[in-house]
């Protein structure tokens, strides 16, 4: 028996026991809850963090999304209690051509010219015990950022 054909097999019989598992009611597979929190025009002050979201529990985010007048704002996430990025907009918008999860750009209307605001986007991001999005302006004057989203899910609700 060849390789390909004993993978093949593990995966038919695997398959079959996890149905009859499902079937009698010993294995479930727990619900996960879509939750979706925005801010609009929202004011930060000159070195001030906002505290985009905040959960304990285990999950995804999906995506998180800003769109700021300027590129003087820097995002921070947390899973499960360390810091798996820190990084301005500059920084993001440099590494984004090396992640599919991450994109930063300015933003262009339907003719392809600039809008004056810049859109940066973080996705999937998993997490087992819990999450902290933060976004900080790094400006010397206070910002109002018009959108930012988060689209995640939670494991029971």
């Amino acid at each position: 028996m060849s390789s390909v054909e004993i993978l093949n097999y593990l995966k038919k019989s695997l398959g079959i026991i996890i149905k009859r598992l499902e079937e009698t009611g010993i294995l479930t597979v727990p619900p996960f809850t879509s939750n979706f929190k925005e801010f609009k025009d929202q004011a930060v002050g000159a070195g001030e963090w906002l505290n985009v979201l905040q959960y304990t529990g285990t999950g995804q985010v999906e995506e998180f999304f800003i769109r700021s007048p300027n590129t003087n704002f820097k995002v921070q996430v947390t899973v499960d209690g360390a810091v798996v990025l820190e990084k301005t907009y500059d920084e993001l918008r440099e590494i984004q051509q090396n992640s599919r999860d991450i994109s930063a750009f300015p933003e262009l209307d339907e003719n392809g010219d600039p809008t004056g605001y810049y859109v940066a986007s973080i996705r999937n991001i998993p997490h087992a015990v819990s999450i902290q999005i933060k976004v900080q302006n790094t400006g010397s004057t206070p910002t109002t950022l018009p959108n930012i989203f988060v689209k995640y899910k939670t494991l029971g609700g």
